[in-house]
């Protein structure tokens, strides 16, 4: 429960980061995705933050972000960072 409660919380950080960089208002979904739970190899494969979002010409895009380094939101903007 405590791993579900974590998850909720970096979920909600990361879907106000996006927002503050204008991402968010094009996205018609934002979801955490771990491929362990399908797989079912445990600790093989990193999660990952996906979105579905409109790109410019108002098509279907979909982007994801594996969670196996550091970001962080920098004026908007969710990237790596090393420290």
């Amino acid at each position: 429960m405590e791993i579900i409660a974590s998850f909720i919380v970096i979920l909600i950080a990361i879907r106000q980061a996006l927002a503050a960089g204008g991402f968010n208002n094009s996205c018609s979904e934002i979801r955490y995705w771990d491929p362990d739970s399908i797989y079912g190899r445990k600790n093989q494969a990193s999660p990952y933050i996906v979105a579905r979002c409109m790109n410019s010409g108002k098509k279907d895009r979909c982007s994801w972000l594996p969670l196996t380094v550091c970001f962080a939101n920098d004026g908007g903007v969710f990237g790596y960072r090393k420290k």
